[in-house]
């Protein structure tokens, strides 16, 4: 017999649990929990295909939270729920945690439901790819394979800053594993992008005016090439504009600049790794589908690059580069 579809609900308010419980429980197998520790016992037991969390709860973070339930359980699809919005907060969602959406309370049901049905079809799928084969690990565990094995001749990273600084520093963390890919601007960016392999990009987004074109392209690509993992950089940072590149954009991780070498090399490493694990697995790519771009003026730039792409053979159709 199929196992149900089943979220677990997390919140330290039992009101909150109660009216969660409610909107789920004729959708799907509900298990709820009032407190993480319980929650993680839950996940350790119970196959669980969707989790919703609070952020702020007693003894441990939605963040941390989240990061067990990854360890545990890699296919679980991870949501957040939260009233709050502060930026430590946002930015380890992605680099600890790395939910699938971010949403704030109070939330809207339908909106909701969506999601929740979005991640369910997702998670359900990698469980039973876990179950059909995977060599019996699951799909998104780390490899532990030393970095010298890093593939070195498919795909490119691409990496565009105006900080000579964040070039330097990437190719010194990534010692020569990979070819690297220097564009000028966003334009140079996107025929690079449609015209060979990329499998990183790492881009600096620049919250003074030009912000919403960086964020338009990198929602765009994570669109028609999931597989690309997005490392994003910055000087400065906005809690709202992160939240919509987890939402609407995906991107794998956030760095306040200046960042130590040792842990972009971490984090760039694990990401070219995320992406061979992407290109192999289709089930994974999945699960990083991402929302309808929700800024105006990021829906112009978009159309922009879309009259770019448009003759370029591959990047606008979702297909491979020649």
């Amino acid at each position: 017999m199929a196992t149900p579809l089943r979220v677990l609900i997390v919140d330290d308010e039992e009101r909150v649990v109660r009216t969660l419980n409610r909107l789920f429980k004729s959708r799907y197998q509900t298990f709820t929990a009032t407190r993480a520790v319980d929650a993680l016992q839950i996940v350790r037991h119970e196959r669980i295909h969707v989790v919703v969390s609070d952020q702020r709860m007693p003894g441990m973070s939605g963040v941390e939270f989240m990061g067990r339930i990854k360890s545990i359980s890699p296919q679980s699809m991870r949501i957040l729920l939260t009233g709050y919005a502060e930026l430590e907060d946002v930015m380890d969602s992605v680099n600890e945690g790395e939910i699938f959406r971010y949403l704030q309370k109070p939330w809207n049901n339908e909106e909701l439901l969506t999601t929740v049905e979005q991640a369910a079809a997702v998670a359900l799928n990698l469980f039973a790819a876990e179950d059909a084969g995977a060599g019996g690990q699951p799909l998104e565990r780390e490899s532990k394979a030393p970095s010298s094995s890093l593939p070195s001749e498919r795909s490119a990273t691409l990496v565009l800053s105006d900080y000579p600084k964040v070039r330097s520093s990437v190719q010194g963390a990534l010692h020569g594993k990979t070819q690297y890919l220097f564009p000028e601007n966003l334009q140079a960016a996107s025929q690079m992008v449609a015209q060979q392999p990329v499998g990183l990009m790492v881009i600096q987004i620049h919250f003074d005016g030009r912000d919403y074109e960086e964020l338009a392209f990198i929602k765009t690509i994570k669109q028609r090439r999931p597989e690309i993992v997005c490392v994003a950089i910055s000087d400065m940072a906005d809690t709202r504009r992160i939240v919509q590149l987890i939402n609407e954009g995906q991107i794998f991780r956030y760095l306040r600049l200046p960042v130590r070498l040792g842990v972009l090399k971490v984090y760039l490493t694990s990401a070219l790794r995320y992406h061979e694990r992407l290109r192999s697995s289709p089930e994974m790519v999945a699960r990083h589908q991402v929302e309808e771009i929700s800024d105006d003026r990021e829906k112009l730039a978009v159309s922009r690059f879309a009259q770019l792409w448009g003759s370029i053979r591959g990047l606008f159709s979702g297909g491979s580069p020649a």
